[in-house]
């Protein structure tokens, strides 16, 4: 850091800015020319961009007549000086060798005058639509001054270099960082840190987008199709970029539920003919479609759930619910949790992976994630795409999803697994107990009627000879010895196995009738 600020330094006429340079937290992130205009014309300036702010000032003997590029190729070894020199220094230290400490001098018609420092606290870029031709243009908005800087890069590759630059550098001062996801494999659907942690990586996406306006991500985050269509068609590339933490836009238009910018994405997904798009990942692994499974999981709170208020509520569920409070914050956006997953759908009807490179992720797959979370249609939505239904959750009980779908009385989502070719004895390892086993423990009787009509064995034991019947839970289980709506649950489950061929007089079978 010291080194890269006395190459700074040695750029300016004695004493001028060591005052100025003089914090031990300051770093040099990014250095080069650039052109700003003003009322005459276009002036060519240095730019040193640090942690804080920006520096900048003039050559101090510049021919103002002089052309952009020669200027710019005159100098280019010297504003590039302070990158170059931290990466040689890095290198030395890491083979042993000694570092001359001492930068160039300068001569003086390399030295700087002028010098000017902004802050860039609750700066913003922006690349207006209408210079959208010109790729070397951008533009710094400075609050405290309440100006806006017009600048040139020398080509495309340095502007979008500069603008990812400043991005960084404004999203450390003005936001905290997301936490560090906890280690892989993450069981997101049935661990709660984990399920926080995926929620903080989704708010800095979406703080993310809002950095660089004008920007693929800003129009897919603000939901702006037209502008977008307009950029894609004069920057195609633009469907590529990366945020800070590798979003792509598809990823922000993902997370703002805007589904005029995923059509139109998704048009230019199409014609590309390519699945760039739809598997890109971003820097967690987090592709979009798995980014929209988590905002249906957990960026909203969970109405109207099957059975939702029986005694066999999940872990899973537990945790899906503390994410989602976490994740909405009190948001007032009116984003409704039908156009979330509206969202999810779309992208399934794009042909997305609907497993999402999960294994790759090392993470739980999607429909975990959504029966978890008791998301009963977009559950249904990934068995009909052609999800891994026999998957099984890598946290609590381990539990594959049409277990985990009958613990929580999940009948419509059950319904899909079994007709998309899960049998109704699966027996899940880690409890020794089949689907039928974890329905009776929660009285699910809408669940168990279905396992039954679908070859569910009603006097099936499990690993420890137990029967259903003998899992059922006792009236006095539901909180009180009176409460009717469980003991009516317990009846209708009796019911429901009896009825079936179910067998009180078999060892084993003593339970909740």
């Amino acid at each position: 850091r010291r080194r890269g600020v006395r190459a700074v330094v040695a750029r300016f006429k004695p004493k001028e800015v060591d005052d100025l340079l003089d914090d031990g937290a300051r770093e040099l992130r990014h250095a080069g020319v650039l052109q700003k205009s003003n009322k005459i014309g276009k002036l060519v300036r240095h730019y040193f961009l640090f942690s804080d702010g920006v520096l900048t000032a003039e050559a101090g003997r510049a021919n103002r007549a002089a052309s952009w590029f020669s200027h710019h190729a005159s100098h280019a070894h010297h504003v590039s000086y302070a990158a170059k020199e931290n990466s040689r220094v890095g290198a030395d230290e890491k083979a042993g060798a000694s570092v001359d400490s001492a930068a160039p001098t300068a001569d003086a018609a390399d030295m700087l005058r002028k010098c000017k420092w902004i802050g860039l606290r609750g700066a913003r870029v922006q690349l207006p639509l209408e210079h959208a031709h010109d790729s070397c243009y951008f533009e710094l908005s400075l609050p405290e001054s309440k100006t806006i800087n017009h600048l040139w890069a020398d080509s495309e590759t340095a502007r979008d270099a500069w603008v990812a630059a400043f991005r960084k550098a404004i999203h450390d001062l003005d936001f905290a960082p997301p936490p560090p996801l906890p280690p892989k494999p993450a069981a997101i659907a049935t661990d709660e840190a984990t399920g926080a942690a995926m929620a903080a990586v989704l708010r800095a996406h979406a703080r993310d987008a809002e950095l660089v306006r004008g920007s693929a991500h800003a129009l897919a985050s603000a939901g702006d199709a037209s502008a977008l269509r307009t950029l894609i068609a004069r920057q195609p590339q633009s469907t590529k970029a990366r945020g800070i933490f590798g979003a792509s836009p598809l990823h922000a238009a993902i997370l703002a539920a805007r589904q005029e910018s995923v059509e139109v994405l998704l048009e230019a997904h199409e014609a590309m003919e390519a699945d760039a798009m739809l598997e890109t990942a971003d820097d967690n692994g987090l592709r979009p479609l798995m980014a929209a499974v988590l905002c249906c999981s957990f960026a909203q709170p969970l109405k109207g759930s099957e059975e939702a208020a029986t005694a066999a509520t999940t872990a899973a569920t537990t945790a899906a619910a503390a994410a989602a409070a976490a994740a909405s914050g009190g948001d007032g956006s009116g984003v409704t949790h039908a156009a979330r997953v509206g969202l999810v759908k779309s992208l399934l009807r794009a042909q997305a992976d609907a497993d999402s490179g999960c294994k790759e992720l090392r993470s739980d797959a999607p429909l975990l994630i959504a029966i978890a979370s008791r998301q009963g249609e977009v559950a249904i939505a990934l068995v009909r795409a052609g999800a891994d239904t026999r998957a099984a959750c890598i946290g609590g009980a381990k539990l594959p999803a049409l277990h985990l779908a009958a613990q929580s009385g999940q009948a419509e989502v059950v319904r899909a697994l079994l007709e998309s070719g899960v049998g109704a004895m699966t027996v899940a390892p880690s409890l020794q107990m089949s689907a039928l086993h974890v329905a009776a423990a929660g009285a699910h009787s809408s669940v168990l009627t279905l396992l039954l009509a679908h070859g569910a064995h009603p006097n099936v034991r499990d690993g420890r000879g137990r029967t259903p019947l003998a899992l059922l839970p006792r009236a006095s289980d539901g909180g009180a010895d009176d409460d009717p709506q469980h003991l009516a649950a317990v009846c209708t489950a009796v019911e429901s196995l009896v009825l079936c061929g179910a067998r009180i007089d078999l060892k084993g079978s003593s339970g909740g009738c």
